[in-house]
Order: structure tokens, then C-alpha cells, then sequence
């Protein structure tokens, strides 16, 4: 293949992940549930096929799902370590939120309605409902004050979403109805 079949490939590749990122996704191997949402463009790494996303769940921009530990070629070749790598599957839970920019490395499970801020790094696995913040495995509580004024803010959106509208993806009210059901503090 040539350079301007390389080229056309990718470019149309990065056309269809912008245009539908879940089928993009579907397509390149990545197991997603339904009623998800992707904003954006997400990196799926290189072994995209490794990376399982539950249903209703969303991913902000610039999210980055790495499946393999690069860091092993460091010393690959050393006695003893010949050929080693490390590769993990990544699997995010049903109802969750990753926030922008967030980096999720190899072998983390997401468990269901969790949210990972944006930015964070996740390098080990979170518990159910739980919100994770800041840099590897640190995890945030949830102050249930939150939770309420989540909620509120959520009913003040719906009511403000004009009637002939609802029916649009994303403004069918299910934030809304997924909210009560998050666990949210003590």
C-alpha cells in the first residue's frame, strides 16, 4: 500500500471515529453495551479488542484506554526478562462517567456507577459507585450533599428542555432516573 493509500485510510478512519465514535469503536473491536455516549475523540490503544464499556455509560473527550505496559522494554532484553511483556484487559462498568483526559492503564476493572474525574489516572481497580479523582488510585468520597444538588440540577435541565425536544439521544430524562439509583455517600 502506498503513502497515499496509508493516508486516505487513516484520514477516513479519523472521519468515522468523529462522525460515530460508538460504531468507530464497535468496529475496531472495542465491546460496547447500549445507550452509551462518546464526546469527542477517544484513544483506544493498541489493543482496542481488550477494552469492554458496559451500558449507559459515557466518556468525555480525550479519554485514554491503555491495555498494554510499555515500560517493560526498559529491560526486555536483559537475562531473565527476554520477550516479557504486560497487557490487561480494561473493563468500565453500566452507568458510568469518565471525565475528560482520563487515563485508565491496563488490567483496571470500573465497577458499575462509578465516575472517574477528569484527568485521573487510574492504575487500579474501583469499587462500585464510587467517584475517583486526581492521580493513581486515589480515590474521592461522596459527600451526599452533592448527590442532592446533582440531582436538582438534573430535574432543572429536564424541566428547561423543551417538550417537542426530549426525544433527542442524550435528553431522554435518564440521567435523571440514574441518579437516584447511584449510591451516593453515607
Amino acid at each position: 500500500m502506498g503513502k497515499a493509500a496509508r493516508f486516505c485510510k487513516k484520514f477516513l478512519g479519523l472521519l468515522e471515529q468523529q462522525a460515530n465514535p460508538i460504531r468507530y469503536a464497535r468496529k475496531i473491536g472495542v465491546r460496547i453495551g447500549e445507550g452509551c455516549r462518546i464526546s469527542g475523540r477517544t484513544n483506544w490503544g493498541s489493543e482496542p479488542w481488550l477494552v469492554t464499556i458496559g451500558n449507559h455509560t459515557a466518556l468525555s473527550f480525550d479519554c485514554t484506554f491503555i491495555t498494554h505496559d510499555g515500560a517493560t522494554w526498559g529491560f526486555r532484553g536483559k537475562p531473565g526478562y527476554e520477550n516479557i511483556v504486560r497487557f490487561g484487559r480494561i473493563s468500565v462498568g453500566d452507568d458510568c462517567f469518565i471525565g475528560a483526559k482520563a487515563t485508565i492503564l491496563p488490567g483496571v476493572h470500573i465497577g458499575a456507577n462509578s465516575i472517574i474525574a477528569a484527568g485521573a489516572v487510574v492504575a487500579s481497580s474501583v469499587p462500585a459507585g464510587e467517584v475517583w479523582g486526581g492521580g493513581a488510585r486515589q480515590a474521592t468520597d461522596v459527600d451526599p450533599r452533592l448527590c442532592r444538588k446533582m440531582q436538582v440540577m438534573a430535574r432543572e435541565i429536564r424541566r428547561r428542555i423543551p417538550k417537542g425536544k426530549r426525544d433527542l439521544p442524550g435528553n431522554d430524562g435518564t440521567c435523571l432516573r440514574r441518579s437516584r439509583s447511584v449510591r451516593c455517600g453515607a
